[in-house]
């Protein structure tokens, strides 16, 4: 697969970036040279995310920031999946799409333990293995004045080719 490099140092838009990407259609390291262009590369990149594309920041410290994002500009090869108190593991399972490689199934509070049976389920069916780790977070709410912390997870699947 070949790549291409793209370097930015913060001096473009979003929308040149965006659209310089899209021409190429096909993976690409997005390298931002300073510390300008670091927002805006992660931006960027979030764009593509939001879309579907797979998305890693690839830590290497021969780049001038130490970094470097890696965008697949392939649509829908990644399903992001929020999971809400008002879905249940039967609606899940029956609108399950396999037609993505990596679904990233997200949800907080009570919704938690339903996105961890989901991913459960959808690996026993031996289509998915789990990716990586469960990422934990928790968002700090202002409510009334109090501040509280809004628990989330992100469970990482891959698709399984043979």
């Amino acid at each position: 697969m070949d790549s291409n490099r793209l370097e930015s140092d913060g001096s473009c838009t979003k929308r040149v970036l965006v659209e310089k990407i899209k021409s190429l259609g096909e993976p690409v390291y997005l390298v931002p040279l300073c510390e300008n262009a670091i927002n805006l590369v992660y931006f960027v990149a979030d764009i593509f995310r939001r879309s579907g594309h797979y998305v890693n920041t690839i830590i290497n410290n021969y780049e001038p920031m130490g970094m470097m994002i890696l965008i697949l500009p392939f649509q829908n090869m990644v399903e992001d999946i929020q999971i809400t108190r008002e879905n249940t593991l039967e609606d899940l399972m029956n609108d399950v799409n396999n037609d993505s490689v990596y679904k990233i199934i997200r949800a907080c509070g009570t919704s938690i333990s339903l996105a961890w049976m989901y991913s459960k389920c959808l690996c026993e069916g031996g289509e998915w293995v789990y990716c990586n780790n469960v990422n934990l977070n928790s968002i700090p709410l202002k409510v009334d004045e109090k501040t509280i912390y809004k628990t989330t997870v992100a469970i990482v699947l891959q698709k399984v080719i043979v």
